[in-house]
């Protein structure tokens, strides 16, 4: 629990404070890395129990600085980082 705790707070800090820095939307892709060691530090019956916080924060921050649909670029970024994380875990990348 703490672990999630963690990520989850990690991910809308970082996500937060790119977008406010840059302005732009492309600085939450640090905060997708975050949200990718999370899960592949995880067995992906697990995923679910962070992709869901992680969502809903990650559509807060599009929210909160008005960059467009907070729940569809949400779901988009949830996308890539499941696609990311089960791409490495796949390769054999994580170990």
């Amino acid at each position: 629990m703490r672990h999630l705790t963690v990520t989850v707070v990690g991910f809308v800090l970082c996500a937060a404070l790119t977008t406010r820095a840059f302005g732009t939307l492309s600085p939450v892709w640090y905060a997708s890395g975050i949200a990718v060691v999370a899960l592949l530090l995880h067995p992906p019956r697990q995923w679910a129990w962070f992709l869901l916080p992680i969502y809903v924060g990650d559509a807060a921050v599009f929210r909160f600085f008005d960059h467009g649909p907070p729940l569809l670029l949400a779901g988009a970024d949830m996308v890539e980082i499941v696609f990311a994380a089960a791409l490495i875990r796949a390769s054999g990348g994580i170990r």
